[in-house]
């Protein structure tokens, strides 16, 4: 039986790659090779890797008993912690003085 594609359907089978999928000692998938064009659905979460080290965004890691000051972000960017509750996050350099200055972050 012949099976008919909605114009949105040919494009996600076209546009489909094949992942490298690896689970990190959190059981959450890290795409370790990802390629380029790749779509993430609705409420879909990837871990960022740099030569095959999953780390984790700032909050997950703050959720699974990381202290504040052991929070790593990926090269590149800096920790701050937003000034309203403390959560913390990893911004460039520069939007970390710009948050900082208009008093939405503070260094850790």
């Amino acid at each position: 039986m012949a099976q008919s594609y909605t114009e949105s359907n040919q494009t996600m089978a076209q546009n489909a790659t094949t992942l490298t999928m690896a689970q990190n000692s959190t059981n959450s998938s890290a795409i370790m090779s990802p390629q380029t064009n790749e779509t993430l659905g609705v409420n879909e979460t990837v871990d960022v890797t740099k030569n095959n080290i999953v780390i984790a965004p700032p909050l997950k890691q703050l959720k699974n008993g990381v202290s504040i000051n052991d929070i790593k972000c990926i090269d590149g960017m800096q920790l701050i912690l937003k000034k309203e509750d403390g959560s913390p996050a990893c911004v460039k350099p520069e939007d970390a003085t710009t948050l900082t200055e208009r008093g939405w972050a503070q260094a850790p």
